[in-house]
């Protein structure tokens, strides 16, 4: 090689380390280079005195995981390693790298030492380490030796990037899959999958086990233990047409009989579902057995009762999941709105901000609104009822039923002088009643009638134990009758199904009738329709008569901002963090001293050291460990003179029975303002006080 050449040739070296330096150094992702030789020599030493294996010597001996650590020299690493663990400087990082390991740290090192060990140049893992101030986080661990290391040891190029969010991301999908498992395995039915190749059964539920006496394990896999227990005389029917449907790709529905494990015959009703690939081929079919036997003795009795149970089944199904689903969320709007509220109030009237939390809060409360739409169908939202009268509560909402419906449509009004009392509450009702006037109104595109009436019902079912508070065998019935276009048979029985709408895109979302349900089934109601296409449709909604007399309505003190404020200790325990850091910011903005807790095992041990008075302890109701209700007995157990507040994105039966407000308990429930919070802890400090200006028993 002559002169130009090698110097060309090290010129081309430098460039291409400078370029290698300046791609290092630059990189988004943390990079570290790192020289393992010493290592190798300690390795190569233990190798000598007889460690054959690496992986359990150091499982064995962790100081020697530490030993080995200490002798990796770190030649550089890039600013992003430094931003990554939350330090000032790369001095800084290199200074205190250790307080940033932990033991599952250790743990993925001795992996890589014995992938090195073992001649590989690459290796991956996950770890869990800290940075620089203290936060725990979860890393992804990218090892290779650089290409022109001289060997696996002396120069080893290692990536590293947080995931700690798709950990917890992960998590919470582990967490959903196992709450759709408990659900499903909660049903009053069989669930199955079977793939459609094969027939071999992927999944049954436990139930099967309580419907024919099998363990749910004797069913899967592809043997024949499933075939075997259908009955003689359906066995062949069935195979020929479940095999049919798979073949042609479609779903199986039908009836038929099978064997139990004590000779019994267990009518079944079978309906599965195709499950589709990409490309839409069948991967496999899901269903459900229901138990059908007891409804064979007239094909009659059997079509009605079928329809009756699939339909309370689905209901229960959808409002389990439908309320479940609410309550979560009301714990995010919760902290969305209020949060929004919160920075409304801070932001100046020219800030160009403004318009944006406004469009977050009003956002919010649309989703508040749907939430509790949610809530009223699965019969999980608060009540707080009052013994009160139809007759009042529909004269509440005259004005605004005239605005609503509009001038083509004829209201009149039939209500009962003589009108017995019920015990219910009255904002629930008036939704149910604008709920049927805005589907009587959609029903009389071109304008008609409709009637609102109210009666007293005798049902003839008078229970002669009695309460001492509702009338034994006495119901009040109200009534909305429009002249509209009516429904046929299949509309009337899905009528309270959610999402259920015959309306065109766009024009409903199908809660109306689902909420009127939730709300009339919730407090201790029923409800009928009668219709037919082109006769109109009339609901009829009967409510327990009661003889207490109709509590009057009395205006409730007005309360100034300042008023609102206090110096009282608060005890706050919530376990969505979001929440808790909404609710500390209202209180504290109020005056209040708050004493935080993400658990009640926390709370406790909170009360337990502190000296002082406790005036409040302001609680969720559905929380890990034990529910409000019981934190509060323990807690007033020593602490008789505490007062306590509950929030709940729904009433848990640990307040009520089927979520309905007993008047021993005050309860704001979720999403609620920074204002509205405010004014119920104020009321719940000066409990006595407010009840007694309101003419009401103290909470």
């Amino acid at each position: 090689m002559t002169l130009t050449d090698r110097t060309a040739s090290e010129d081309a070296l430098r460039a291409s380390e400078q370029r290698y330096r300046e791609l290092f150094e630059e990189s988004p992702i943390s990079l570290w280079e790192e020289d393992f030789s010493a290592v190798k020599t300690r390795i190569d030493e233990l190798r000598a005195a007889g460690v054959t294996d690496l992986s359990s010597y150091f499982a064995a001996h962790p100081e020697a995981v530490l030993e080995c650590a200490r002798l990796v020299k770190i030649v550089q690493v890039n600013q992003a390693t430094v931003e990554l663990a939350e330090g000032t400087s790369e001095q800084e990082f290199l200074a205190n790298l250790g307080d940033t390991f932990t033991s599952e740290t250790y743990e993925l090192f001795a992996q890589e030492l014995v992938a090195l060990a073992a001649g590989q140049t690459r290796f991956a893992g996950e770890t869990i380490g800290k940075t620089l101030r203290g936060r725990v986080v979860n890393y992804a661990i990218q090892l290779s030796v650089a290409p022109g290391a001289k060997d696996t040891w002396s120069k080893v190029l290692i990536s590293v990037s947080e995931i700690t969010e798709r950990k917890r991301a992960e998590e919470a999908l582990r967490a959903a899959e196992a709450k759709y498992r408990t659900l499903v395995e909660q049903l009053p039915l069989v669930t199955y999958a079977v793939d459609v190749t094969s027939g071999a059964v992927i999944y049954v539920s436990p139930q099967i086990e309580e419907l024919l006496g099998y363990p749910a394990a004797r069913w899967l896999g592809e043997n024949e233990s499933w075939y075997s227990a259908l009955h003689p005389d359906d066995r062949d029917g069935v195979l020929a047409a479940t095999e049919l449907a798979h073949a042609e790709g479609k779903a199986f529905s039908g009836e038929y009989r099978f064997v139990a494990s004590n000779g019994s015959v267990v009518w079944v009703r079978d309906e599965a579902s195709i499950v589709r690939g990409e490309r839409g081929r069948p991967l496999f079919a899901q269903g459900f057995l229901l138990d059908i036997s007891d409804r064979q003795r007239t094909q009659e009795e059997h079509d009605r009762l079928e329809s009756e149970l699939r339909q309370a089944q689905r209901l229960e199904a959808i409002g389990r999941l439908a309320g479940g689903v609410a309550h979560d969320f009301n714990n995010v709007l919760a902290a969305i709105i209020g949060f929004a509220k919160l920075l409304l109030r801070e932001l100046p009237v020219d800030s160009p901000q403004r318009e944006r939390a406004e469009h977050i809060a009003r956002a919010g409360e649309r989703a508040a609104a749907l939430t509790q739409q949610l809530l009223a169908f699965s019969r999980r939202q608060l009540l707080t009822p009052q013994v009160l009268n139809l007759n009042d509560v529909i004269d509440d909402v005259r004005l605004l039923l005239e605005r609503l419906i509009g001038e083509d449509i004829r209201l009149e009004f039939e209500l009962d002088p003589q009108l017995g009392n019920v015990k219910a509450d009255p904002g629930q009702l008036e939704q149910v009643i604008l709920n049927l006037a805005v589907n009587a109104r959609d029903a009389m595109p071109t304008g008609g009638q409709l009637l609102i009436k109210t009666t007293n019902v005798d049902t003839g079912d008078p229970d002669p134990a009695g309460d001492g508070v509702h009338d034994p065998g006495a119901d009040v019935a109200f009534s909305i009758s429009d002249t509209g276009q009516g429904m046929d048979e299949n509309t009337q029985a899905h009528a309270f199904d959610p999402f259920f709408t015959t309306k065109e895109t766009g024009k409903g979302t199908g809660l109306g009738l689902a909420t009127v349900y939730g709300i009339v089934t919730q407090s201790g109601g029923t409800i009928h329709i009668d219709s037919a296409p082109g006769q109109g449709t009339t609901f009829t909604i009967q409510l327990p008569r009661t003889q207490s007399p109709a509590v009057s309505a009395t205006g409730s003190v007005e309360m100034t901002e300042e008023s609102l404020d206090g110096s009282e200790t608060i005890l706050l325990v919530e376990d969505d963090d979001d929440v808790r850091a909404f609710v500390k910011d209202v209180l504290e903005q109020h005056g209040y001293r708050v004493l935080v807790a993400a658990l009640p095992g926390e709370a406790i041990a909170i009360a337990a050291s502190c000296t002082a008075d406790i005036d409040v302890l302001l609680t969720d109701v559905v929380m890990p460990e034990m529910s409000g209700r019981e934190l509060c007995e323990a807690l007033t157990a020593t602490r008789p003179t505490m007062r306590t507040l509950y929030m709940s994105g729904y009433t848990d039966e640990a307040l009520g029975h089927h979520g309905v407000l007993g008047e021993q308990f005050a309860l704001i429930d979720k999403p609620f303002t920074a204002a509205a919070l405010a004014r119920k802890l104020r009321e719940t400090v000066e409990g006595d006080k407010m009840a007694s200006q309101n003419g009401e028993q103290p909470l």
